[in-house]
């Protein structure tokens, strides 16, 4: 796909909030996603950082144990107060500023390998070609966390993704940009 075109076609569309992408994963599934890229990440870390202090009814499991899950929910905590309070410190170089085109909200362009860099919240997830993941052993506070996230926590659907080969057309929809 021609790297102008795509630039062209996001740079004439402001206000875009959504995207649908074919999308290719690591292990192999293929799936297609609509992401909101017009969400604000920092909302829903304040949200969920309400949600952790006005407390998590405990889901009991064999794999961890109560003081194990007060310590993921404090450890939850301390992370999203760091996301939100960040080191300024942290500063970017010009040259990797220099290598992205910033197309709109949650979308950015890798000039050099012309990949599509999104950023933004999950609304749905449709496979259309499985795969076979691996097991994965995870400690039991890792257990207890993901089960929290996953239950509890908006911050949780927030995905980022690296398209590249992006073939097929994009059209605009109302605020939908279509990738097929």
């Amino acid at each position: 796909m021609d790297t102008q075109k795509i630039i062209n076609t996001f740079k004439q569309h402001k206000g875009i909030g959504f995207i649908a992408f074919p999308y290719k994963n690591k292990e192999g599934e293929i799936s297609k996603r609509l992401v909101n890229i017009g969400s604000y990440y920092e909302n829903a870390l304040k949200k969920d950082l309400d949600t952790l202090n006005n407390g998590i009814e405990y889901i009991p499991s064999s794999q961890y144990t109560y003081e194990i899950w007060l310590q993921a929910i404090q450890e939850l905590k301390e992370s999203i107060l760091k996301s939100l309070n960040p080191n300024n410190t942290d500063v970017r170089s010009t040259a990797q500023k220099d290598a992205y085109v910033h197309l709109t909200n949650g979308l950015k362009w890798h000039v050099e390998s012309s990949k599509m860099y999104i950023w933004g919240q999950t609304v749905r997830k449709t496979v259309t070609e499985e795969v076979e993941y691996k097991e994965v052993k995870s400690s039991s506070k890792t257990i207890a966390k993901n089960i929290i996230r996953n239950k509890h926590l908006r911050s949780a659907k927030y995905r980022s993704f690296i398209v590249d080969n992006l073939q097929g057309n994009i059209k605009i929809n109302n605020d939908t940009i279509e990738i097929d």
